[in-house]
């Protein structure tokens, strides 16, 4: 009869090492006293929502970004491969530093201009919709805004057009006490359920919002 194969020292204390992976909650531990972390995840999951129910990403303006960083690494760079040396090629080297800071400045007006606090913009063919989200420090409150982004190019952003154009807006206020766990665990069903209801409510005012146009008095 042949005898049985003994295991090895170690292969208990891996067996309680799956055992322990299998068990762990899929989903990573937030510090609930760190409000950045916090609104960071929700984002996230709440970002994942929206593409999740066929909405598609517009990498538009994080393009723009990326070709105006690069320029203005370029310049920088340039400015170090100058022909000649200081002060001669002092003219040129006073030209890129003007430069740089001119690219850099574009870069900052266009991110603040075309992003803002937006975490998630959409292409015009799938809803084109901007979902931001605002959230104090050491709050409690986490502020979720989805915004129609052909009104706000229609009426330039401005707040008091966009009060008179229906449809463009939708707003709720969640207590974050309500979503995590004590253990700083999210409870992802119940938070990504709050956010398809948002995003529901808002198609279902209206599928295809009239944008009129507006104009700043």
């Amino acid at each position: 009869m042949p005898k049985g194969r003994k295991s090895s020292p170690g292969s208990k204390v891996e067996e309680e090492e799956i055992d322990a992976s299998l068990t762990e909650p899929p989903f990573p531990k937030i510090n609930l006293y760190d409000s950045g972390s916090v609104k960071h995840y929700l984002d996230e999951s709440a970002r994942q929502v929206v593409l999740d129910s066929g909405f598609e990403e517009d990498h538009s303006t994080g393009n723009v970004k990326i070709v105006l960083g690069f320029l203005a690494i370029g310049t920088a760079l340039a400015s170090h491969l100058l022909p000649g040396k200081f002060p001669a090629n002092g003219g040129a080297l006073l030209g890129c530093v003007i430069l740089y800071f001119v690219l850099t400045m574009i870069l900052a007006i266009y991110s603040t201009r075309a992003e803002g606090d937006a975490f998630l913009l959409t292409r015009k063919e799938s809803g084109d919709i901007r979902l931001s989200s605002q959230m104090a420090r050491f709050s409690t409150n986490y502020v979720l805004t989805l915004e129609n982004r052909t009104a706000l190019r229609a009426c330039g952003n401005k707040e008091k057009c966009l009060a008179e154009t229906s449809s463009t807006k939708m707003q709720k206020t969640y207590n974050i006490a309500n979503f995590f766990h004590s253990d700083g665990y999210l409870a992802e069903d119940l938070w990504r359920a709050e956010v398809t209801k948002l995003l529901n409510a808002y198609f279902a005012e209206d599928a295809s919002p009239t944008i009129k146009s507006c104009k700043s008095e």
